[in-house]
Parts: structure tokens; C-alpha cells; sequence
């Protein structure tokens, strides 16, 4: 199987044993249900059937009827069951900002110092799973409350103004279904394909690269004062409302149990 980043230099053997361990680990659970065995990568695209799992405004591919036009119909946005610290917004705030940030991002610094430097009537609420210790005492003194562990996002988004995160397509859907504009700051090619599809449907802005406070202050003001956004995302939101995440993946069950 090529590698993903076509367009950079790879390590061929390092490729290889990548993919000898999926392949590997494929071929064990084949072999427990009586399949054929594979023999590469590309032997598992070979499927019956596929689903596509999302809806045009998040494929990550754009728009796949230019690539493919008898492609399978989309069975609708799919999100994750939230789970975590149950949180409320500060009933004083004019702006509730949610973060959900990784600190071993190379841009978390960034984003933490943006956020602390926000407006006193904003309530940043940032989830930073195993943040670094010394970092709250660097926090006392601003508006960002920091969380070092999950947080369900799930009741706080109704009233959310902003999501900030990596782009990755679970929180990235979650944002769109409530109609909640968006920056993203992604650290692979997944979620830099994920923000590339949102900010191609003006549901937000996402920062490619290397990024500034000062830079990333900017694209909050600028998401939260775009109409075109605040169209888009209450676009979506009516087209697409969060409940139908839960009956994508019932479409999805009942087509893969209909293959058995």
C-alpha cells in the first residue's frame, strides 16, 4: 500500500512492517470467523460493501461525486457517546468558548496563551487531558478554566459560541450538529483533511500549521463575527440535527448485520 503522504520521502522498510502488523492483526480476526486470509493493505479495501458514515459538509475527501459518481449514499453524521467532569458556563459570560486540546500539541502553548488572554466576560472551558501540573497556577489569575481530565461536552453546547480543537471527526461533527462555528488546529493528516472540509463549508477556520497568539486571537474574531459562518453552521445544524447521529449508526449496524 502506498504511503498516505504520497508526496513525501518514507522509510520503505519502516512502511512494510507497519503494515505486516494490520495485516497481521486482520488475518487473526479473519481466521476466528473462517475467512480468507489477506495479503496486503489494500486486500481489506476490497470489501463487499462500504459506508460512508458522514454527510458532504464533513467528507474529508471533498466532494466525492468528482471522484466517484455512483458512489454509495451518505447514511448521516456519526459522533461518539461523550463521557466526563459534568460542567456548567458561567451564567455571567457574553462568550463561552469550549477547548478541547491536546498538550502534547505542538501549538498548545499557543492556543493556552490566546485563551488566557481573552476578555474577562468570556468563559473559556478548556479539557486538556494529562495537561502539565504547573499549569494551573499559571491559570489563577485569567478567565480560561482548565480541566485535566474528559469533559462532557454534550450539555454545554446549546450555548456555546465557539469550539476550539485538533479537527479530529468526532468533536469536529459534534460542533457542526449543534450548530457551534469552530477552529481547528490539527496535528495529523486526518484532521488537517477534517479542516479543510469544514472551513470549505464555512462551518469554521481551521489553522494549518504553525500558529501565533496573536494569530490564533485573530481567527477567533474572525470566526465569531463571520455572518457567512453563523449562516452555515445554523444551516447545518437544522439539516442535520444531533439526534441523527444516533440513527446513523443504527442505518450503519443494520446494513453490515444484513451482509451476515
Amino acid at each position: 500500500m502506498p504511503h498516505f503522504l504520497h508526496w513525501e520521502p518514507c522509510d520503505h522498510e519502516e512502511l512494510l512492517r507497519r503494515e505486516a502488523v494490520v495485516v497481521g492483526n486482520a488475518n487473526t480476526a479473519l481466521a476466528g470467523r473462517g475467512h480468507r486470509q489477506l495479503t496486503s493493505f489494500s486486500d481489506i479495501l476490497d470489501a463487499e460493501r462500504y459506508l460512508l458514515v458522514t454527510v458532504p459538509e464533513l467528507e474529508h475527501y471533498g466532494d466525492r461525486a468528482a471522484i466517484e459518481p455512483d458512489h454509495t449514499p451518505y447514511l448521516g453524521p456519526i459522533a461518539g457517546i461523550t463521557f466526563g467532569e459534568e460542567v456548567s458556563w458561567r451564567p455571567d459570560a457574553d462568550t463561552r468558548i469550549f477547548a478541547y486540546l491536546r498538550p502534547d500539541n505542538p501549538r498548545f502553548e499557543t492556543a493556552v496563551r490566546a485563551l488566557a488572554s481573552l476578555p474577562a466576560g468570556t468563559d473559556t472551558i478548556l479539557a486538556a487531558p494529562g495537561a502539565p501540573v504547573s499549569l494551573p497556577a499559571r491559570l489563577k489569575d485569567t478567565t480560561l478554566r482548565l480541566f485535566t481530565g474528559p469533559v462532557n461536552i454534550e450539555p454545554l453546547l446549546a450555548c456555546c459560541d465557539l469550539g476550539i480543537s485538533h479537527a479530529s471527526s468526532n468533536i469536529a461533527t459534534k460542533f457542526a450538529l449543534h450548530g457551534v462555528p469552530q477552529i481547528g488546529l490539527p496535528n495529523h493528516t486526518e484532521q488537517t483533511m477534517m479542516a479543510h472540509a469544514f472551513s470549505r463549508n464555512h462551518l469554521g477556520l481551521g489553522l494549518i500549521g504553525n500558529s501565533t497568539p496573536e494569530q490564533l486571537l485573530h481567527a477567533i474574531d474572525l470566526v465569531r463575527s463571520s455572518q457567512q459562518v453563523a449562516n452555515s453552521t445554523a444551516t447545518f445544524a437544522r439539516k442535520w440535527p444531533p439526534e441523527e447521529a444516533w440513527r446513523t449508526g443504527q442505518r450503519a449496524a443494520e446494513q453490515v448485520l444484513s451482509l451476515t
